[in-house]
This record gives C-alpha cells, structure tokens and sequence, in this order.
C-alpha cells in the first residue's frame, strides 16, 4: 500500500465519508467498483477506515506506517524495549 502522503511537510490530514473500492479479479479481468459509507481518514501515521458492523456496532480497521507503529510504540512504552531487542539481535 502507498500512502500519499508528503514527507517533509507538516501532517496533513485527508477525510471522507464515503469511499470507493475497485477490485480486478486477476482470473476473469472482470472489474467491480463500488461506493461504501465508510469513513476514512489517512495522516503521516495511517489510514483508518470505519463503518458499522451488522448489529449497527462501530467497527475500524486502522494500518500504520513506520511513523505510526513508532509512535504507538512511545505512547505504549514500548519503544526503547523493540529497539533494545533490535539491537541485541544485531551483536
């Protein structure tokens, strides 16, 4: 997946509130595009997509970048204890 986001540039924000799928089946050639309310937002730290299940219940799906695995790893407390193991395993 590629985000488009700038780097170097402060964080900027992309929001939708419906977005659209196009999927190729690789076997047939066949294309279907479809429109979904889902809400979508993407920043220098991931895109998060959410909507609601079959019971009405929210429901989000989020996919980090580096940046943002990073920095739920500093949230989490967890940053100087992946990069102390990164670096043990690399003696």
């Amino acid at each position: 997946m590629s985000l488009s986001i700038v780097p170097n540039h402060q964080p900027s924000t992309i929001q939708a509130d419906i977005i659209t799928i196009i999927a190729k089946d690789p076997n047939t050639g066949i294309t279907a595009e479809r429109q979904l309310p889902v809400k979508f937002r993407e920043n220098q730290f991931g895109v998060w997509l959410e909507g609601t299940d079959e019971f009405g219940d929210s429901q989000a799906i989020v996919i980090f970048t580096s940046a943002g695995t990073n920095r739920m790893e500093e949230l989490l407390g967890q940053a100087d204890i992946s990069r102390e193991n990164e670096e043990s395993a690399a003696l």
